[in-house]
């Protein structure tokens, strides 16, 4: 009885160890991975399925497992005559290590109004396992309006439902009736004279092309001896005007510097002669001294004309004063 009793109080001892251990070394193994000192609970509200998502999935950002999946469950929210599925999932802030200052304590408050959503993501396409990946997603958010125990982290559409809206939004009957169509348009293309004679034609017309380019390069060859000789010509001609412009220019400069000398000699001319004609030059003088002497001879002869004509002969007899 003793050694009985004995055994039993050691393999108490021993499981009493052991789940000790156990409980130690999930601990152990649990600091590394979260802080116990901080954690924040949302809520993901989903109209769809969730199926493959379960609890103790990962939470990442990323990338990096930041929570975790807490709990899954499916609710009728009667007022709205609705049935969802709610996700929880734990955020641990702490797991968003700062760089070049202090994290803030509601830095999952600013990611949030920044835009921060959720996506559920497959693990493996094997098992068709899902994770909750938290980033910025370009797609809209959405949260669903309804009373929430936690606050409500927005979700986006997973690449499957995507996919569905996309497929859903086509007319596929009448993607079909077109399919259709351009099946049996090519068929009785396929099987008309014209398409099964194309080969023929193709060939034809590869030969005439082939005879074609053959003319072409005979031309070309032509062309390129009546080129050749054009060129030399226009070679020469050239090296001709780069001989002789810098003579004719030469020449065309001394004419222009014998223009302006003689432009230079006119206005000299034009000068001297303007002040010759001026009203107070000594020319002007004489000019007008002469013009009064002849104007005072011409009224002498014409008083003589008028006294000859009056008295023929005083010119003989002298002037006859009336006395």
């Amino acid at each position: 009885m003793m050694n009985k009793k004995r055994y039993s109080i050691f393999a108490g001892l021993f499981v009493i160890t052991m789940i000790g251990l156990t409980v130690g070394l999930a601990m152990f193994v649990g600091q590394g991975s979260y802080s116990s000192h901080s954690k924040e609970r949302y809520e993901l509200i989903y109209d769809s399925s969730v199926m493959g998502l379960n609890i103790g999935a990962p939470v990442t950002l990323r990338g990096v497992k930041i929570g975790e999946v807490t709990d899954i469950r499916t609710q009728l929210y009667v007022d709205k005559e609705e049935l969802l599925n709610t996700v929880m999932i734990d955020i641990y802030p702490d797991m968003v290590v700062g760089k070049g200052g202090k994290v803030p304590e509601d830095i999952m408050k600013q990611l949030v109004f920044r835009g921060l959503a959720a996506k559920l993501k497959t693990q493996s396409l094997l098992t068709g396992l899902l994770y909750v990946e938290v980033d910025f997603y370009k797609t809209s958010a959405r949260t669903i309006p309804v009373s929430t125990q936690y606050p409500q982290l927005p979700t986006v559409p997973t690449d499957f439902e995507t996919i569905t809206q996309d497929l859903d939004e086509m007319n596929l009957p009448a993607l079909i009736a077109d399919l259709k169509s351009i099946a049996h348009n090519l068929n009785t293309i396929s099987s008309s004279q014209a398409f099964q004679q194309m080969p023929t034609k193709l060939n034809k017309a590869f030969a005439q092309f082939g005879a074609m380019s053959e003319d072409m390069a005979k031309s070309m060859s032509d062309i390129r001896d009546e080129f050749v000789p054009m060129a030399d010509s226009m070679n020469q001609m050239s090296q001709a005007i780069e001989r002789e412009l810098p003579k004719t220019l030469g020449q065309v400069s001394e004419v222009l510097s014998s223009v302006e000398a003689t432009l230079k000699a006119l206005e000299q001319t034009t000068m001297e002669l303007s002040d010759t004609v001026a009203p107070d030059s000594p020319l002007m003088y004489q000019l007008d001294r002469s013009s009064k002497d002849i104007s005072r001879s011409a009224d002498a002869v014409r008083e003589l004309a008028e006294l000859l004509e009056e008295q023929p002969g005083s010119v003989l007899l002298g002037r006859d004063t009336g006395e």
